[in-house]
C-alpha cells in the first residue's frame, strides 16, 4: 500500500518500522531534515521535508494518489488539520495521533465531524494495557478480542501450579473452553500440537472466553498476590486515562506527582484518589509515602531513567509488582527486568494498532484481518479474519485445509459463539476465524488455502 506518515518522533518512527516490513510504499513528511535523512537511511523508505498542513507539501508528496494517510506530529491540531487536508485533496483514509483528554473523551464525536477514519491515542491505549495488568497480576500480558469476550493471557508456569508434563490434550481436558496458542521454552516459540506437554518455567499463551480467563488466572494466582493498593509516580496523562479506568474499582490508589498545578487538576477530577505533591524519585520522600504498603507499583513521569530506576526500587520489596512507562526501549538492552517488572511502550502499542488498521484494509481475497497483537517481544502475531462468501476455505473442514507449520487456528467465532476447532469442523461465510502464527508467518488468509 502507498502510505504518507507526517512526523518522523517516537510514534512515527515506531510506525516506519513497522510498515516498512509489510512490503509497503512509505513516505515520511518531516520538518527535521537530519531526522527525515536518518529515518530514509534506517527504515528503507523516502521523504520530504516539510509540514503536513502545508498544501504545497502534500501535492509535491502525491497525497491524491495515497491508500492511508497517518499524521504523528506533537500537537494534536497539527494532525487533525493534516488529515483534513489530505482527505479534501483525495487519500482514501486518514489516522489521527491525539493525545488531549478533551478530544479522547468524545473521541467517535471527533472523528465522524472531522471525517477521520482513525483517531490513535498512545497514552489511552497504554492505560488500558496497564489496566488489564492490574485486572490479571499474575499474568504477565493481556490482550482482547470480539469487544473485550475473548481474552489471551501470558502467563508463566511455576512448581506450585502442578502443571508440569501435562500434556496439551489433557489441559484442554482439565480447563474446557481454554487453549493454549503458544509455549515459550529456553527462548524458543513452540506453536503446540497435541504432541507438546508443558514444564515448569515454562510461558505460556492460552486463550479463552473473558470469564474462563478470569477462572483460569484466579486458580493459578496466590490471594497474597491480588491487587489492593495501587502507587503511581507521575500524574502523566496516561494516568489521568489509568485513573479512568479503575476509579471505580475500589482500589486503594495513591499518585505523586511534583507538579502542584497538576496535582490540583487531578485531585478536582478524582476526589476519591489521594494525590501527593512530591518527588517521586526521592526514594526517602516514597518511603515516608508508605510504598512499601501496596502490591502495585506504576512509573509514569516523562523521563524514562526515572521510571526505569523507581521500578528498580519498588522492585525490592518481596510482594511489590512493577509497571513502567518507557519510550526508549534501547535502554532495556543493558537492564535485566525481573519477573514482576512490566514495561509499557507507547508508541510501540500505537504502531501494532496502525499495522492492525492497515492490513484490515488490504484486499484480502475471501478474507480481511479484523484485529492483529504482537506478543513475546514481537515474536507472536495473532490475527483476526473473516472470512467472507468467496473464501476458497468455505466447506473446508479444518483437516482439509492446509495449515503450515508454525501456524495454529485458535479459535472460530461464529454467530456470537467461540469454537475451538477439531479436524471435524468446517468454516462458512461470516466466520471470524483467529490465526496464532511466528511472527510474518502469514500475513494473509491466502497462507492457509
Amino acid at each position: 500500500m502507498d502510505i504518507i506518515i507526517v512526523g518522523g518522533g517516537k510514534v512515527g518512527q515506531a510506525i516506519c518500522k513497522a510498515l516498512s516490513t509489510e512490503d509497503n510504499n512509505i513516505m515520511l513528511i518531516e520538518k527535521n531534515d537530519l531526522v527525515l535523512s536518518r529515518s530514509i537511511d534506517d527504515y528503507d523508505i523516502t521523504g520530504i521535508v516539510g509540514s503536513g498542513v502545508s498544501y504545497d507539501t502534500l501535492v509535491e508528496a502525491g497525497v491524491e494518489n495515497v491508500d492511508i494517510f497517518i499524521a504523528t506530529a506533537d500537537r494534536d491540531e497539527v494532525n487533525l488539520i493534516s488529515c483534513i487536508l489530505a482527505k479534501r485533496l483525495g487519500v482514501k483514509r486518514t489516522i489521527a495521533r491525539v493525545r488531549e483528554p478533551e478530544y479522547s473523551e468524545k473521541f467517535n464525536l471527533v472523528r465522524e465531524g472531522l471525517g477521520i477514519d482513525l483517531l490513535i491515542n498512545p497514552d489511552l491505549s497504554a492505560a488500558k494495557d496497564i489496566a488489564k495488568l492490574i485486572r490479571y497480576p499474575s499474568a504477565l500480558s493481556v490482550e482482547s478480542f470480539l469487544g473485550n469476550r475473548v481474552n489471551l493471557i501470558e502467563m508463566e508456569i511455576l512448581p506450585e501450579h502442578n502443571l508440569h508434563g501435562i500434556t496439551i490434550p489433557d489441559f484442554r481436558e482439565n480447563f474446557p473452553g481454554l487453549i493454549i496458542c503458544a509455549i515459550v521454552r529456553n527462548n524458543e516459540l513452540i506453536i503446540p500440537s497435541g504432541v507438546n506437554h508443558l514444564e515448569d518455567n515454562d510461558r505460556i499463551f492460552v486463550t479463552g472466553f473473558a470469564k474462563d480467563i478470569a477462572n483460569f488466572h484466579r486458580q493459578l494466582t496466590p490471594k497474597k498476590k491480588r491487587i489492593r493498593g495501587i502507587f503511581i509516580i507521575g500524574g502523566s496523562r496516561i494516568a489521568h486515562y489509568l485513573l479512568r479506568q479503575i476509579e471505580h474499582a475500589h482500589y486503594n490508589i495513591k499518585v505523586i506527582e511534583r507538579d502542584e498545578k497538576r496535582c490540583e487538576e487531578l485531585s478536582y477530577r478524582f476526589p476519591d484518589v489521594v494525590i501527593i505533591h512530591g518527588d517521586g524519585t526521592d526514594q526517602n520522600f516514597l518511603l515516608s509515602q508508605g510504598i512499601e504498603h501496596y502490591d502495585v507499583v506504576i512509573s509514569l513521569t516523562g523521563v524514562d531513567e526515572e521510571n526505569l530506576i523507581t521500578s528498580l526500587f519498588a522492585e525490592q520489596f518481596d510482594h511489590i509488582s512493577a509497571i513502567a512507562k518507557m519510550s526508549r526501549t534501547a535502554i532495556l538492552n543493558v537492564v535485566n527486568l525481573t519477573k514482576k517488572q512490566t514495561v509499557i511502550t507507547p508508541k510501540e502499542i500505537v504502531a501494532t494498532d496502525i499495522l492492525r488498521f492497515v492490513r484490515a484494509k488490504e484486499e484480502a481475497e475471501g478474507a480481511s484481518v479484523e484485529s492483529l497483537y504482537r506478543l513475546w517481544e514481537n515474536r507472536i502475531e495473532v490475527a483476526q479474519f473473516r472470512i467472507n462468501e468467496q473464501s476458497p476455505l468455505i466447506g473446508k473442514t479444518i483437516a482439509e485445509v492446509n495449515v503450515p507449520n508454525g501456524i495454529l487456528i485458535a479459535f472460530i467465532m461464529r454467530k456470537g459463539k467461540v469454537i475451538f476447532p477439531t479436524g471435524r469442523d468446517s468454516i462458512i461465510p461470516s466466520d471470524r476465524v483467529v490465526l496464532v502464527t511466528k511472527y510474518n508467518s502469514t500475513r494473509s488468509i491466502k497462507d492457509l488455502y
